[in-house]
Formats: structure tokens, sequence, C-alpha cells
């Protein structure tokens, strides 16, 4: 990955985090919003831990992409996250096209 374009990818990662930890709140504590309402899938395979199995993730990559971002190009840590972010992605689509389906 170049140097100018992780800035983007791990700004990305920032939002993206910041977005789901919200809605990840808003979703426990029972309110309701678009971000709950329409951006929620079936809880198949996880029932209630679903709610919070994701907090884990999201905090490993709000605070590791703001170290990237503040701090500079760290390749382990780069990887580290770039590789749980796919990961999850992949996680993520298999629940939702082979569980949904």
């Amino acid at each position: 990955m170049k140097k100018n374009s992780y800035k983007y990818f791990f700004s990305f990662l920032v939002f993206f985090s910041l977005f789901h930890i919200v809605r990840d709140l808003q979703q426990t504590l029972g309110f309701t919003s678009f971000a709950t309402e329409v951006v929620t899938m079936e809880k198949n395979w996880c029932s209630s831990y679903c709610d919070i199995i994701t907090y884990p993730f999201e905090f490993i990559f709000l605070v590791g992409s703001l170290v990237q971002l503040r701090w500079g190009w760290n390749r382990k840590l780069a990887y580290t996250i770039t590789s749980i972010f796919f990961i999850w992605l992949a996680m993520f689509l298999y629940d939702y096209f082979i569980f949904n389906t």
C-alpha cells in the first residue's frame, strides 16, 4: 500500500469505526435511528452476542488507525489492522450471503 493511499484507507477506518460504535451503542441501548433500522442484519448465529461481539474490532480499528495517522507509517500495525479488517469483512459477507438466503 502506498504511503499516500494509506492515509485515505485509515481515515475511512476511523469514520467507519466511529459510525459502527455509535450504531452498536444505539442498538444495545434500544434506541432506533436510520442506522439501527436500515443497516442491520438478521442475528442468525450469534443472537444476543451480536450486540457486543464487534466492540473489540471497532476499538482496534479506531485506535490503530488513529495511531497510524498521527505517528506515521508502522508496517506491522498497518498489516495487522488491514488483515483484521479484511477477515472481518469476509465474515460479514459470508454471514450476509450464506445465512440470509
